[in-house]
């Protein structure tokens, strides 16, 4: 009976450290999980901050994007208006330079025959002309 009951005691106290064991490994290793759970949070954390950051920071692209885009097209809008400006400005300096030929030409015949310098739709032409401002006068009257 002593032996029997020796053996039960020594079975009792392993089983009893086996269960120590078998609590302190739950303990530890739900201690992990909870350490494992915690890290993971932060790195999720983490990764939304950088997430927002980078989502700012493409927001800001489109931005200056935008901005540029609408920059570029301010200027090639006002390179548009001044090219049509500058063919004015050139059909109206020709037109000039052929009138002022035809009044030089005419002047020379007139005093030369006798005759006057045109016909009246020509002076009329010429009057229309004068009184009508051209498009380079009336460019730099703005300023």
């Amino acid at each position: 009976i002593k032996s029997k009951l020796s053996l039960l005691e020594a079975r009792l106290t392993a089983a009893d450290e086996e269960r120590l064991m078998l609590k302190k490994d739950v303990e530890e290793s739900s201690l992990s999980k909870e350490t494992l759970i915690k890290s993971a949070w932060t790195n999720r954390d983490a990764a939304v901050a950088r997430k927002n950051v980078a989502e700012v920071d493409l927001a800001r692209g489109r931005i200056e994007v935008m901005q540029v885009s609408s920059q570029l097209m301010e200027a090639v809008q006002q390179k548009v208006s001044l090219s049509q400006q500058l063919e004015e400005w050139e059909v109206d300096l020709q037109v000039m330079l052929q009138e002022q030929v035809k009044d030089k030409l005419g002047g020379n015949t007139s005093s030369q025959t006798g005759k006057s310098s045109g016909s009246d739709s020509d002076k009329e032409t010429v009057a229309r002309k004068i009184s009508r401002p051209s498009s380079i006068m009336s460019f730099f009257s703005r300023f």
